[in-house]
């Protein structure tokens, strides 16, 4: 796809889209790791686990955050780029999955709800996302029936 593609206001709503996701994820990214006990305390959490493989995955989220956040950035840079849609498909996968994850945790009891209920914020970025990818495949076919 070419720039003419998205209309302008589109184009420059879509820029704002992903741009915004991306700080979305970047300020996701630093509270998971600067505040998270504080975060999970002050939400109904009790003690968080210490050890060192917890740490670990606890940096191996941040750094999945951060990387989404670099890949909504880049989008965001030029959404009218054709590789901008399998990553926001991978994008809304990957949101809706950490929803289901965390509301499965809560259902149990290990996650706090009102924690799960924070990252439900992920399924409207998600169907933002969708309705990216069904307006660029939409003007993709226009674009090659003209």
């Amino acid at each position: 796809m070419n720039g003419e593609t998205i209309n302008p206001p589109k184009h420059r709503y879509y820029q704002l889209m992903f741009v915004s996701a991306a700080f979305y994820n970047w300020s996701a990214t630093l509270i998971w790791l600067l505040s998270f006990e504080q975060m999970y305390a002050f939400m109904g959490g009790g003690d968080v686990p210490q050890a060192p493989i917890f740490n670990l995955f606890m940096q191996l989220v941040a750094l999945l955050l951060s990387l989404f956040g670099g890949i909504y950035f880049c989008i965001g840079r030029d959404p009218d780029s054709a590789i901008g849609r399998p990553f926001a498909i991978i994008g809304i996968i990957a949101k809706v999955i950490f929803v289901c994850l965390f509301t499965c945790y809560a259902i149990s009891g290990s996650v706090p709800w009102a924690m799960a209920a924070l990252v439900f914020v992920d399924l409207l970025w998600a169907a933002l996302f969708l309705e990216y990818i069904f307006y660029q495949s939409a003007a993709a076919e226009t674009s090659a029936n003209q």
